[in-house]
């Protein structure tokens, strides 16, 4: 399966090797999956966002779409996760 490439992980150090390793690891499990092999690879920027700012913004009321899934905004949500301490009680 030809790829795009992606880049690798910041601060992994190993660069290269590693972005090998880990497009090797994502081709066998594309290949145990019916149309794994229809799967296709694209160039995108890499969004730098963590669970903490997510758990932050959703405490705070800031919008989370973008973000994350849909599905687990949703879930998120539905959960009352992540409010502050008081809204809970």
């Amino acid at each position: 399966m030809a790829r795009a490439g992606a880049s690798p992980v910041a601060g992994d150090g190993r660069g290269r090797e590693a972005e090998r390793d880990r497009a090797g690891s994502v081709d066998k499990a594309l290949a145990a999956l019916a149309g794994g092999d229809r799967a296709q690879f694209f160039r995108m920027p890499r969004i730098a966002i963590s669970s903490t700012v997510i758990r932050r913004r959703v405490r705070h009321g800031v919008p989370i779409r973008y973000l994350v899934p849909d599905a687990v905004s949703h879930y998120i949500s539905e959960h009352s996760l992540y409010q502050a301490r008081e809204a809970q009680a």
